[in-house]
């Protein structure tokens, strides 16, 4: 993803929450890595940020307590909640994990 595009992602409480119906998607409560796993992820995870500040039905709804929350939806379901700090690379074995299932999913279908 282009720099110039990174505001092309941000969503609303109505268009996001239906943007991981078909496959992964994550949703972000910020944290600067999610900029960096958007573009390793571009084309396989959607990821998406959500404003706080405008879209605080999104935060009483998925419970979100405490920034940076990550939320990880499969299927338009949440599949996984992140709080807190966590390393880059577990945020790839998260992904990884959601994306190999998905592949599976598919070969047994």
């Amino acid at each position: 993803m282009r720099p110039s595009d990174r505001t092309s992602w941000r969503q609303t409480s109505r268009c996001w929450s239906t943007s991981g119906r078909h496959g992964a998607a994550l949703a972000a409560w910020w944290r600067p890595v999610v900029d960096e796993l958007a573009d390793e992820y571009e084309g396989r995870v959607k990821v998406v940020k959500v404003n706080t500040d405008e879209n605080v039905d999104t935060i009483v709804r998925y419970g979100v307590q405490s920034i940076p929350t990550l939320v990880l939806f499969k299927n338009g379901k949440p599949l996984d909640h992140v709080v807190g700090f966590r390393p880059k690379s577990e945020l790839q074995r998260l992904l990884d994990d959601a994306l190999i299932a998905d592949t599976v999913s598919a070969t047994r279908n």
